[in-house]
């Protein structure tokens, strides 16, 4: 890993840790990403190429990082949409607003103590989904926005 973060390439490890399952290293990855790469105007940096050079900006940590972020919290695996696979302890309350699935859902739920305990899903067409939520796996009409 130290490797990659002397390349630049920090910023895709926060979603590797969440699809492995590992909330709390995705969230430590993340957290060096802003600490160690990020601008105070909130742009990744790539560390300086030429020794004594400036660091230059580079797309793919902002890109990255949010990418972990939703990974930690939804992840879609054969067709099923999986409710906070990979949430750090230190997240163990919130909620998340937007976000969109396979099959152009938005997804919005709310947890607490590590259990979801509210969803709303929207789509543009009516579509049937499993989902898999706090342990338990079950399937839904997801009905047309209004």
């Amino acid at each position: 890993m130290e490797e990659a973060r002397q390349a630049g390439l920090w910023d895709g490890s926060s979603t590797m840790y969440a699809r492995l399952g590992d909330g709390d290293s995705a969230l430590g990855s993340l957290e060096r990403l802003i600490r160690e790469q990020t601008a105070s105007n909130l742009f990744d940096l790539h560390p300086p190429v030429v020794p004594g050079a400036p660091p230059i900006f580079q797309i793919n940590g902002n890109f990255g990082g949010t990418a972990g972020i939703a990974e930690m919290l939804l992840q879609i695996h054969e067709g099923c949409l999986h409710f906070l696979p990979a949430l750090p302890r230190r997240w163990a309350s919130g909620r998340v607003r937007g976000l969109k699935a396979r099959g152009n859902i938005r997804v919005d739920f709310e947890w607490r103590d590590g259990r979801v305990t509210k969803i709303a899903l929207m789509s543009p067409v009516e579509q049937t989904v499993n989902l898999a939520v706090n342990g338990r796996r079950t399937k839904v009409l997801v009905k047309t926005e209004v």
